[in-house]
């Protein structure tokens, strides 16, 4: 087994048990800005997190929203408002890419549709990566499966949510993904370590409206959907928690610093 997965697994149980769920309301829908690593080497996007800039991004910790504390299953005991698989984000960018890192503890890697450009968060397990100007109403939402299928919707505007023919028409142009599953993919016979994944994300695909990426402030958000066969129900976590079950609040979205830029 990998050795790094391994330390990192038990680096992420130890932190999610010390956090728990303490954090007040306040500090979840106001969160410290997510900071973007500057890397000086190219990042290899092949899903195995072993790139020198992923030893120094910072580690984003999805949670479960404080919105599932009064839905219909948590009030069954058996289920209970804690995240059981936990999992972080991280990071970084370079002169043509915005790269995200996902680690995802996953007991069963479940991908049953295995083509990109897809609705993947229905599916299968999935990592979803929102991004937005600040200035701006319009924004993207970036899916990688662990199977390393991918999917891009654009959304001019919220209020025209729901649109297909619409949301469907400006995919990111050069969106590049990569998974590698820590077990076997599709197979809840056995038991399953987890999945890594890399996102990148062009810096020209994000400029193609006039709002320059390095200059103007651009807001970012993670999401995380999880079925396992050891679950009590799918996991949806994300970070940060915002106050309803909905990944497009978008107005909670923090902002994203580009380490090093003239932001």
């Amino acid at each position: 087994m990998n050795r790094y997965f391994v330390h990192t697994v038990l680096c992420v149980l130890f932190l999610a048990g010390a956090a728990g769920c303490n954090f007040s309301r306040a500090e979840k829908w106001n969160p410290e800005p997510v900071i973007a690593v500057r890397s000086f080497e190219v990042v290899k996007i092949d899903g195995r997190l072993d790139d020198p800039v992923w030893n120094t991004a910072p580690r984003y910790h999805l949670d479960r929203n404080f919105a599932w504390e009064g839905g219909p299953l948590l009030k069954n005991e058996t289920i209970g408002p804690n995240l059981r698989e936990s999992g972080f984000v991280q990071v970084a960018w370079d002169d043509r890419y915005l790269y995200i890192a996902f680690f995802c503890v996953d007991s069963d890697v479940e991908v049953r549709e295995q083509q990109d450009q897809q609705r993947l968060y229905s599916t299968g397990d999935l990592g979803e990566v929102f991004i937005k100007p600040a200035n701006a109403d319009y924004y993207w939402e970036n899916y990688i499966a662990p199977s390393g299928n991918k999917s891009s919707l654009f959304f001019p505007s919220r209020g025209l949510f729901g649109l297909t023919d619409i949301t469907d028409k400006n995919p990111m142009q050069g969106l590049n993904v990569a998974a590698v599953v820590h077990g076997t993919l599709n197979n809840w016979a056995d038991t399953d370590q987890g999945w890594t994944g890399e996102i990148a994300i062009p810096i020209a695909e994000l400029e193609q409206f006039g709002i320059s990426f390095t200059q103007a402030p651009w807001t970012i958000f993670f999401g995380r959907y999880n079925y396992s066969l050891s679950l009590p129900a799918p996991e949806l976590s994300c970070y940060p928690v915002v106050p309803a079950r909905s990944f497009h609040l978008t107005e909670y979205y923090p902002k994203l610093i580009l380490q090093g830029s003239k932001q």
